[in-house]
């Protein structure tokens, strides 16, 4: 930004400007000028008629700081000169016609105003957008930049409708980009359909009213006006306001008719705005005004091709009032009649006027700004667009009669009764006059009405299929489309039935949805309630309230594995993300804070007192003064290997500080930004990591352009459900599921025969350990989803019965206690909540000869799905139960423990308001510790659109050396191969997964030579250190062991050592790649030879 240029600020351009027509002469006619077109002359008159400025309207886009400001500014001046036609001037000739000039004047510099907040460019903008332009002194298009704010440059336009018909917005911005970019113009051609350069929202409304109540400003009887201290204090009272939402463009789905030539979305949304503001306002008739679908955007500008829909909301399918407009106007148009005035319309339905797309310069990120228009004539605008991804941008411009107040209300509340068809088709029936409202958002939805039994269970079937789409986000699914091939695993299943039951009195059981995972299929054997099974709202409290609430029971359960580990980082849950596109750090921050508004487990402090702990919540007034959040400039300069590192080490004080911390950081290699994203877990479960995804990919685009974030639902507090389970209690016959389940099972004990602390009485207390990572190639992992498939059971399912098969083949009992975790999420009020509900389940697998695979994987299936209702209760509870009264010693029931990490949304982007993208991936953490003696974690992940598979394994060094860890990742790969064969599931275990050739279970198998583990870096590093004098400095990945003191005879001490462990690699290829990563990879692949 440090490019010369020339200064103009906008009061010195004012002051530059001739006064009339005798300083006008100053520029260089070309020609004798142009006769003007019909629809310039129409636009001059209004410009001459008016003293205000109806057909102007302004633009604005935040370029941040990476923009070259003098070049930019060149760009504009070339623009204003180059383009043909926008350089023009509107005079009458010696003759007194009024005539169309191009002319060749000496560019002013554009003006360039220091600001010190976007607050001052937005003002000065609207400022000018309310100047009259002089049309035969200055071009009907004007720029200005402004500068010194905290998102660096602002470019801001101020566009006369009277180009409407030979530019548009796109045509400039296209040619301003490319003079930028140091590219040729494009060809000049007539503005595109449904392109312009105003929105066209001014013309005269005839006086008609909406009969909505609280709509209109109430200036007759003396009210003051409201101040929201919140906002602008620069507005005026007179001005039009603007508001926005995004709406997912599946909504408009069971509105359009299904046969015959689909609406336009502005037919569709001006029917259904009509029918909503007609639904709130007592039934009355909504007249609204809308372009016709082949009218252009300059045409919107002029009433020659405008049409008017009159709506009424009497109780009919508003498909079928949707596709009766959409035949009224085709009609139209065929006939080529010219339609009602729209301006008897105080509504209406416009095209979104946002040419952002056109805005492409080189290394700069343009946001849009959205700006209230200079004059709203009606009372109600609508401008709908295309937005990020799937989605459409919905803009409601609220003119000056109109409370200033309402619009965003009203706009909210249209977005959320979009989303209940059902409630919304019967409003105008059912309620009273004055609600036109749907339900509440923490109303349960109507029951499934009695009917015939085959209309009943199409009936379901539909509502099966309704909750399938939104559960995982495809619209276009249909009735016969399998669950599980659009990404359905066991937790949305159970959120799918848990809705079901709670919200529709259709009760599905697990295993059925697993065996028919179609809606037509599931349909058939659900079971309609009687009305009881409808959960109650979720008691709501204001965010802001402070409240204190006990531990829920999972909570207790962790609290006391934490107290345990004398409240140290073991129950860190440390995530860590790599951006691979610059993302906006204050626009990341505040939508954070959206998410902490919105769930506020987040900022709970705990307390304990005469041994009780409690929690409370920290209002969001006290939030800043607890660090939780740093900026990336605010990071020391180091390895931010080593900076992540010292984040998951971080050691809470839940008393005093908040249960989260954030952290960007800057590799100053790749100049990417990472971000730590620091949890204890007795705030944050695996379902809320999810949860957590989704909020932080809706608010970002909003926050990224500069808007608040509009919600379609309201999740309820986490402590009004710890509250609630405290009154409730234990649930004992849930506690008696468990007992019986797991009566007479012995503590776990290591894999192999190794010697265990706790065996002589004590705790095994310590928790050091190390992690290895499993990749399943990609054949195999589509076996693996072909074998669920045909075993009705879920990828878990499978993953689970082979990570089980091939333990067992290694030696594990007969009688295996397997854990796993459990959701706890048994009430679906609490869903969306954002919490630690997670409970750990001990699962029981017997095994027998000749047990076939597809035997294993039922089991495996009916232990995890028929325990489902019963997984409220932790297991340090079943087992003080378990141990008859002579207290835990400190040990599991299970010495494996198996989780998934389901659709794991840590890796994918954020899509911006303008359609670009943010993308990051996942960066593992190293981990040095470990709980439980040996856990796998499933990854399923979806990256670019490809899902994958691997396995991370954690192990106590006390339990599992090196050899061990080898022999056990060895016959999982194994295993998983095997598994993934055709037929495989009818074969025995036995055949399927032999024991390995070897007496010593501890020593290295023949399995070896076909697969190999990842080698564990923090594996790596112990055995490295002592060989380098490293004097305690922290050594990267990637840097040079030589310069370490790391010798040949060190190197040749180390191959003898992998020697002895089976490993063959070669002395040439180490000193070749001497860095952790390198020789980590040459282990890896153990295909070279000694030489």
């Amino acid at each position: 930004m440090t490019d010369d240029f020339n200064y103009g600020t906008v009061d010195d351009k004012a002051r530059k400007t001739p006064a009339g027509d005798d300083g006008a002469i100053a520029d260089e006619k070309q020609g004798d000028g142009r006769p003007l077109t019909p629809f310039e002359e129409r636009a001059w008159l209004r410009h001459q008629q008016y003293q205000y400025t109806p057909d102007q309207s302004a633009l604005a886009w935040r370029l941040g700081p990476e923009v070259r400001l003098g070049r930019l500014a060149g760009a504009l001046e070339a623009v204003l000169r180059e383009v043909p036609g926008l350089n023009v001037r509107y005079r009458f000739d010696e003759q007194g016609e009024l005539r169309k000039f191009s002319v060749s004047p000496r560019i002013q510099p554009i003006a360039i105003e220091p600001i010190a907040d976007e607050e001052q460019a937005v003002a000065a903008l609207l400022r000018e957008q309310e100047k009259p332009c002089e049309l035969h002194l200055e071009p009907p298009v004007r720029f200005l930049l402004f500068v010194g704010g905290p998102h660096g440059v602002i470019l801001g336009a101020v566009a006369h409708a009277i180009l409407g018909k030979q530019l548009s917005w796109t045509q400039i911005l296209t040619a301003l980009s490319a003079i930028y970019n140091g590219r040729p113009l494009p060809a000049h051609h007539r503005p595109a359909a449904r392109d312009g350069l105003t929105e066209g929202i001014w013309l005269a409304n005839r006086g008609e009213r909406i009969n909505l109540p609280g709509l209109y400003r109430d200036e007759a009887r003396g009210a003051g006006e409201i101040v929201d201290f919140g906002q602008s204090r620069s507005r005026h009272t007179c001005a039009a306001t603007r508001y926005g939402a995004t709406l997912d463009a599946a909504r408009l789905a069971p509105f359009m008719p299904p046969d015959g030539e689909p609406p336009s979305r502005l037919t569709a949304l001006a029917v259904l705005f009509g029918c909503y503001l007609s639904t709130a306002g007592a039934g009355e008739e909504i007249t609204v005004g809308l372009p016709l679908a082949d009218a252009g955007a300059e045409q919107e500008a002029d009433d020659e091709r405008l049409a008017q829909v009159r709506v009424r909301h009497n109780g009919r399918p508003l498909r079928e009032r949707v596709a009766q407009a959409q035949a009224s106007l085709a009609s139209v148009g065929e006939r080529n009649e010219t339609p009602a005035a729209a301006s008897d319309a105080p509504v209406r339905v416009i095209r979104l006027l946002d040419p952002s797309p056109s805005l492409r310069l080189e290394g700069v990120a343009a946001v849009r700004i959205p700006l209230p228009p200079a004059r709203c004539s009606v009372d109600l605008a609508l401008a709908v667009g295309d937005g990020p991804g799937e989605t459409l941008s919905l803009e409601l411009i609220a003119g000056p009669r109109v409370s200033p107040h309402i619009g965003g209300f009203l706009l909210e509340r249209f977005v959320a009764w979009l989303a209940e068809p059902e409630a919304a088709a019967s409003a105008a029936v059912d309620l009273p006059a004055a609600a036109g409202e749907g339900p509440r958002e923490d109303e349960a939805s109507p029951a499934v009405p009695p009917a015939s039994d085959g209309a009943q269970q199409a009936g379901i079937a539909d509502l099966i299929l309704a909750e399938f789409r939104e559960a995982l986000a495809s619209p276009r699914m249909t009735l016969d489309d399998d669950f599980f091939d659009f990404g359905g695993h066991s937790l949305i299943a159970t959120r799918v039935i848990g809705r079901l039951l709670s919200g529709r009195d259709i009760e599905i059981h697990i295993n059925d949805l697993f065996s028919h995972p179609t809606a037509r299929g599931l349909a058939a054997l659900a079971r309609r309630g009687d009305g009881q099974s409808a959960a109650p709202p979720a008691a709501q409290t204001a965010h802001g309230d402070a409240a204190d609430a006990p531990l829920s029971l999972a909570q207790q359960s962790l609290w006391k594995a934490y107290a345990a580990f004398d409240f140290g980082d073991i129950f860190n849950i440390p995530f860590a993300l790599r951006f691979l596109d610059p993302v906006d750090e204050t626009a990341f921050r505040q939508a954070l804070l959206d998410v902490l508004e919105r769930h506020s487990g987040l900022r709970t402090l705990f307390d304990e007192a005469q041994g009780e702990v409690r929690q409370r919540i920290v209002s969001l007034d006290d939030l800043p003064h607890y660090p939780w959040f740093g900026y990336s400039h605010q990071s020391a300069a180091r390895d931010w290997r080593a900076a992540l590192a010292q984040e998951a080490g971080h050691r809470f004080n839940l008393a005093a500080e908040l249960p989260l911390r954030v952290r960007f950081i800057r590799d100053d290699e790749s100049g990417q930004q990472i971000l730590s994203l620091l949890f204890h877990h007795i705030v944050l479960d695996e379902w809320s990591v999810n949860l957590l995804m989704d909020e932080l990919a809706h608010a970002y685009p909003y926050r990224a352009a500069n808007r608040s974030p509009v919600w379609h639902n309201r999740p309820a507090p986490f402590h009004k459900f710890a509250i609630e389970q405290h009154k409730a209690g234990l649930n004992q016959a849930h506690l008696d599921y468990w007992l019986e389940s797991l009566r007479g099972v012995a503590r776990g004990k290591p894999l192999f025969a190794v010697a265990d602390p706790a065996e002589n009485g004590g705790a095994s207390s310590s928790s050091a350990g190390g992690w290895v990572e499993l990749k399943v190639e990609q054949a195999v992992a589509d076996g693996l989803y072909r074998l669920a498939r045909e075993q009705g059971a879920s990828l878990f399912n499978v993953a689970y019965a082979g990570i089980a098969a091939a333990l067992h083949a290694l030696g594990a009992p007969d009688d295996l206690v397997i854990g796993t975790s459990a959701s706890g999420r048994n009430d679906a009020r609490f869903f969306d909540t954002i919490g630690y509900f997670t409970t750990v389940a001990a699962h029981r697998l017997r095994f027998s000869a000749g047990m076939t695979l597809a035997a294993l994987i039922e089991q495996v299936k009916n232990n995890i799905n028929l325990s489902l209702p019963y997984s409220d209760v932790p297991i340090d509870l079943v087992e003080e139960a378990l141990s008859d009264g002579d207290g835990p010693d400190g040990r599991h029931i299970f010495e494996v423990f198996i989780q998934l990490h389901a659709k794991n949304k840590l890796n994918g982007c954020f899509t911006l308001q303008d359609g670009s993208r943010v993308s990051f991936r996942q960066v593992d953490p190293q981990k040095s510790e470990s709980l439980l003696g040996l856990q796998f974690e499933v990854m399923e992940e979806i990256i670019a659109g490809e899902t994958s598979i691997r396995v991370l394994m954690s192990y106590r060094s006390q339990h599992y050396d090196a050899a061990r860890v080898d022999l056990i990742v060895a016959a999982l790969t194994k295993a998983f191969a095997r598994l993934a064969e055709k037929r495989a599931a009818q074969l025995p275990l036995e055949s399927l997964l032999p024991p390995p050739d070897t007496e010593n279970p501890a020593s290295p198998v023949a399995a070896r030579d076909t697969m190999t583990p990842v080698w564990d870096k923090a594996r790596l590093r112990e055995l490295l250190l002592p060989q380098l004098d490293a004097d305690g400095e922290e050594i990267g990945d990637d840097e040079n062991l030589l310069e370490y003191g790391l010798d040949s005879v060190r190197i040749m001490s180390l191959i003898a050592h992998w020697r002895s462990e089976g490993h063959e690699v070669d002395f040439i290829s180490l000193m070749k790649n001497p860095t952790i990563n390198g020789w980590r990879r040459l282990l890896t692949e153990g295909k070279d030879r000694l030489v």
